[in-house]
């Protein structure tokens, strides 16, 4: 029974980290989708990317909803 209730427990933490991964994801979507987007940084701050660069994350966001959106 208790390796049950283990088994449960684990598979309720995956689905809500895929969950949680596919919503960050999608986000990530919507923000790299805007010609002109500024990106927040760990720190806080924002900084405005290159070309390359949002279509480099956008093509990392999609690479991840399709990983996590399932």
């Amino acid at each position: 029974r208790q390796k049950s209730a283990e088994e449960e427990k684990k598979a309720a933490d995956d689905k809500a980290f895929m969950e949680e991964n596919c919503r960050r994801a999608r986000v990530s979507v919507t923000t790299y989708s805007m010609p002109h987007a500024l990106i927040q940084r760990p720190d806080g701050t924002r900084i405005r990317i290159t070309a390359e660069q949002r279509l480099q994350g956008l093509k990392d966001a999609q690479a991840r909803v399709e990983k996590y959106c399932k």
